[in-house]
């Protein structure tokens, strides 16, 4: 249907649906992101806590959350007004997102590798961890997700909003955009195999060498880490399976694309929640 055929009913209820879409989009941004600045401020103002170098990843990757949190609340009055901002100031934003959740997801893979590393190979943290080390990694993660922004904000590769479909997505006429979804498809996907293998790992240890995990100084704070990682992992596993194969999931409709949409704005209220669940 065309919007020449939509009758003035047709026109209010798809405005109505409009409006509800972006309030919701705005107000969810909102709602994760406040208790993320609350958790990592308590985490940042902690000198032990920041001691651990999987808080120091999860503060970066609060740091990607967060951006992406700002970009999803963007597409709230986007999907309202039906519109998108100029070419340029489009493509930054959306450029953002891809470049935000590139690096969150190998951040996710850092942390799984640390897991195993603190957990079963307590003689390489100091090599493989130490403080030098881990910034060299973040830095290396941050590095991937500025080259996916440099080429999105380019004239041959563009992420931006569609409002009519409630959902970002890359722009197809952009010659480029292909191969950039398909880099960050194999960076997304890769990350969540490997993740899941590590983690298979670490849980096998730990019940193997159950009473001798149990005696480490640290235990409790080591299993909410593990915990917290683990689910961080699980989730974006999803988000990612599901996004880039939704066609094998879901129909082709607007509402399809929403539901992912929202799965993509919560994956920003996961490390918060589970944070503060686990911790006083």
């Amino acid at each position: 249907m065309t919007v020449e055929e939509l009758t003035p009913k047709d026109t209010e209820s798809h405005h109505w649906e409009d409006t509800i879409v972006g309030v919701f989009y705005s107000l969810s941004a909102i709602v994760c992101f406040i208790p993320y600045v609350v958790v990592l401020k308590a985490i940042t103002t902690d000198k032990e806590l920041m001691k651990l170098t999987s808080y120091r990843i999860i503060v970066h990757l609060g740091i990607r959350d967060i951006l992406l949190l700002i970009v999803h609340f963007i597409s709230g009055p986007l999907t309202i007004c039906q519109c998108t901002l100029h070419l340029y100031v489009i493509k930054v934003v959306g450029a953002t997102a891809t470049s935000s959740y590139v690096p969150y997801a190998l951040m996710t893979l850092l942390l799984a590798f640390n897991r195993l590393v603190q957990l079963c190979f307590t003689n390489f943290v100091d090599t493989l961890f130490s403080y030098k080390r881990t910034t060299l990694w973040l830095i290396g993660c941050h590095g991937i997700g500025f080259i996916f922004f440099i080429i999105l904000v380019s004239p041959w590769a563009s992420m931006i909003y569609f409002p009519d479909l409630y959902s970002w997505d890359y722009d197809r006429k952009a010659s480029l955009s292909w191969l950039v979804q398909g880099f960050a498809k194999w960076i997304e996907i890769s990350v969540v195999i490997v993740s899941g293998i590590i983690y298979v790992i670490v849980v096998i240890f730990i019940i193997i060498s159950r009473k001798k995990f149990q005696e480490i100084n640290n235990y409790a704070q080591e299993k909410r880490i593990l915990i917290q990682a683990a689910v961080i992992t699980i989730y974006c596993t999803i988000l990612n399976v599901t996004w880039h194969n939704y066609s094998l999931f879901l129909p082709d409709t607007k509402w399809a694309y929403m539901g992912l949409n929202v799965m993509w704005i919560f994956n920003g209220g996961i490390n918060p929640v589970i944070y503060l669940i686990l911790n006083k």
